[in-house]
């Protein structure tokens, strides 16, 4: 990188959107939405119960894998379930967990 984009980058890399992804705050408000949807485990089978057995550890890790650039998404595991008008609608359930 050539030294004055070198020098923009340093100043401004602060204000760059991963930087707030993976801070403590934002990971620890986003596991309390999680948490507070009360939904069931995903592809991985983790529950919600299971991953706050070891949540700063948990959280330590996915904002370790965050700023590694090595955090790669779980697929989504799809369920159908019923609507009021008898059809059917599919549903995406995430993982919580890194594994």
């Amino acid at each position: 990188m050539k030294k004055w984009n070198q020098q923009y980058h340093d100043k401004f890399k602060e204000f760059a959107l991963i930087h707030k992804v993976w801070s403590e705050k934002n990971l620890v408000q986003a596991w309390k939405s999680v948490k507070a949807n009360k939904g069931s485990a995903g592809v991985d089978g983790i529950t919600i119960e299971q991953f706050e057995q070891n949540l700063q550890q948990n959280l330590n890790e996915i904002q370790r894998l965050l700023k590694e650039k090595r955090y790669e998404p779980r697929p989504v595991l799809r369920v159908l379930i019923p609507k009021d008008n008898g059809k059917m609608r599919k549903l995406g359930i995430p993982t919580v967990g890194t594994e």
